[in-house]
């Protein structure tokens, strides 16, 4: 037989996961507005050709939402603006994370790994690095190279 006590506590407990729901129910919608908000503000700069900004901003709504579809992005961008080591780096973080076996960006994901890994292996790669801290640093020669990959990869 119950206590009146244990009943008490059980009701409060109730009573507290009832109210705690909404306020995570906030916190969630919150979340997916910012992350929606981050989403077309990089949408906005990847049309204007504005990678890194791009970049920026889909790594912001990936933080406020952990959405695979953002590292995805994060890649293009990243690839779009000669950072080609870390498109790689987000191509298979997506890969890896997109649970979807016929989610539509996963065969384009795959083919730029595959060109992106040949392309580095045949030392046909230049591009700018990560950029910021702990970038690589170009030389001359480097500069002189295109900073695009190479017509044959970018295909």
């Amino acid at each position: 037989m119950r206590t009146v006590g244990s009943r008490l506590a059980l009701l409060a407990w109730v009573a507290l996961a009832t109210t705690m729901a909404p306020v995570a129910a906030r916190a969630d919608d919150a979340r997916e507005a910012q992350a929606r908000s981050h989403f077309a503000i990089g949408q906005g700069h990847y049309r204007l050709g504005e990678y890194d900004a791009a970049v920026e901003s889909f790594q912001a709504g990936y933080r406020s939402k952990p959405l695979p579809l953002f590292l995805f992005n994060i890649a293009q961008a990243a690839r779009k603006s000669g950072r080609y080591e870390m498109a790689m780096d987000y191509y298979v973080q997506y890969l890896e994370r997109e649970p979807a076996r016929t989610a539509p960006q996963r065969t384009e994901a795959e083919s730029w790994v595959l060109k992106l890994r040949r392309a580095a292996a045949e030392g046909r790669l230049h591009g700018r690095g990560a950029g910021g801290k702990g970038a690589v640093k170009r030389t001359e020669a480097d500069a002189k190279r295109s900073n695009k990959v190479p017509e044959e990869v970018v295909s």
